[in-house]
């Protein structure tokens, strides 16, 4: 029985060294032959309880276009910030996904960056701090408030919905949601900093997205030009009648915008409201005051119509707890169409104009909310 135990256990040591030469090997060929690692996933977290790197400047060329995340000392996308709140300044942050995080666009074109300018611009004496993170729901979303924005006691607290939120839930339990924690999935920092960081890893997970994502890395678009205004300018984006079939296609795929409301959204839509009003209660006993604000979707834009059942469904249920909104619809559709304000058809974000009419109108709602204190002169 020993020598058994001592064989497998010999065995497979051995099985480990060879393995770690092999992989030592070929990462050594790749370097030797390739220009590996180009540094693509830079922004891909250390560990599972991160934001962004702090102080980075990381060029991201993983999607259609590309463009520039620059990172302050906290790990947040923007400007450097206090931990302790400035005298005589409203700190707002804005929580959300990849539209408040600001995918495809630079720094100063993010909607938190906008938001602040806006205010500024208009007499209030405000902070915008983004605290978003691509791929959340209101799961990671609550966790980052409670873990990274909670010490920044902020004033406002802006949560943004998108179309894929109720999607991107599942079908977890408030229980669950509320108890998101990622501290447990720190084991894989090691195979993912492997995955994200070696020559190996960067070139078979490249491979991978090229074949298996359409927009992956534009496809042969031009990244050259990452500073260039022209990367928005898509062939065929501003033809909305002809994109409106597969936008709608793609919000159908989400059981977002369909003719009846469908009772599996509607279900997972009652758990997400227990989860916002939990959220609430947790930020009104720390003196927040927490936003919700609905960012439109690209058929509400450019549809005939704003209605869907999931809009009509969450938007009265919000305001019913209390909790203040901000339809964002209204904004979009009454914007400039001779300007895109979304990068379809190759990408459903916001362009730089986009993110605009986001941040005006999440600035008109907490004017008109009287979160802020009133000034003589209004929001531009």
């Amino acid at each position: 029985m020993v020598k058994t135990l001592r064989f497998v256990l010999f065995y497979c040591t051995y099985c480990v060294v060879v393995c770690a030469a092999g992989l030592v090997l070929v990462e050594g060929a790749v370097r030797l032959c390739t220009d590996r690692p180009l540094g693509l996933f830079d922004a891909t977290p250390l560990n599972h309880t991160s934001l962004y790197h702090p102080n980075s400047r990381i060029p991201m060329e993983l999607m259609s276009v590309p463009y520039l995340v620059e990172t302050n000392s906290l790990g947040f996308r923007g400007p450097e910030i206090t931990k302790e709140k400035p005298p005589g300044i409203t700190r707002i942050v804005s929580l959300g996904d990849s539209i408040t995080d600001g995918f495809l666009v630079d720094n100063p074109d993010t909607y938190p960056v906008l938001l602040e300018g806006q205010l500024r611009a208009s007499g209030y004496t405000v902070e915008v701090v983004n605290a978003a993170r691509g791929g959340s729901s209101i799961d990671r979303e609550y966790w980052i408030l409670r873990h990274y924005v909670a010490d920044l006691k902020p004033d406002v607290v802006v949560l943004t919905y998108v179309a894929n939120d109720i999607y991107e839930m599942r079908n977890k339990s408030v229980e669950e949601l509320i108890g998101y924690d990622p501290e447990p999935l720190a084991f894989l920092n090691y195979g993912a900093l492997w995955a994200a960081r070696s020559a190996t890893g960067e070139w078979l997970l490249d491979s991978y997205f090229t074949a298996r994502f359409p927009g992956y890395r534009g496809h042969g678009l031009d990244h050259e030009t990452v500073a260039d205004a022209s990367r928005y300018v898509v062939p065929g984006g501003m033809d909305y009648g002809a994109l409106l079939p597969g936008a709608l296609g793609n919000l159908q795929s989400l059981k977002h915008h369909l003719p009846q409301p469908d009772p599996v959204v509607l279900a997972r839509a009652d758990v997400y409201l227990n989860v916002l009003e939990d959220m609430d209660a947790w930020c009104t006993a720390r003196n927040i005051q927490l936003v919700w604000a609905w960012s439109a979707t690209f058929v509400q834009i450019y549809g005939d119509t704003p209605s869907e059942p999931i809009y009509e469904y969450l938007l009265p249920r919000v305001a019913a707890a209390g909790i203040p909104v901000v339809d964002c619809t209204p904004y979009f559709r009454d914007a400039d169409r001779g300007t895109p304000l979304t990068l379809a058809p190759v990408d459903y974000h916001f362009t730089p104009a986009g993110n605009g009419v986001l941040a005006r109108a999440i600035a008109h709602g907490l004017v008109d909310h009287g979160i802020l204190k009133a000034v003589n002169r209004e929001v531009e």
